[in-house]
């Protein structure tokens, strides 16, 4: 329910949603209430071979939010929880649509790299 109200916030009622290949993501209830709930969503079935580059979160957002993270703040599993979500709300959208902008040029890197990590 984050993802979704916050790629909404970011990026408006129409995006694409793509989880990472943790397992709770590849499980079949998630898989399905991803479908039922994003406006678009890639299934498992559909991911790209496991690569940072080629997922938005790993290439930009948990950088970026890791970076606008007050760690001193960080004093457990809550405050974690709580400074995380503060920074989200922080991250730029224009910079998301930047990021999801340069995702065709990132596909091209890699498929030149064949499957190698870009820089």
């Amino acid at each position: 329910p984050l993802a979704l109200s916050e790629g909404k916030r970011l990026i408006g009622d129409t995006f694409i949603y793509q989880q990472d290949n943790a397992r709770p993501h590849a499980a079949r209830n998630s898989q399905m209430w991803c479908k039922q709930h994003f406006p678009d969503f890639i299934d498992s079935k559909r991911w790209p071979p496991n690569s940072p580059d080629l997922n938005i979160l790993d290439y930009y957002v948990w950088n970026a939010v890791g970076q606008l993270m007050r760690w001193d703040k960080v004093q457990n599993y809550q405050s974690l929880q709580q400074e995380i979500k503060r920074a989200i709300r922080l991250v730029p959208a224009t910079e998301v649509a930047s990021s999801i902008d340069s995702w065709s040029r990132r596909i091209l890197q890699v498929l030149k790299t064949k499957g190698a990590y870009i820089k």
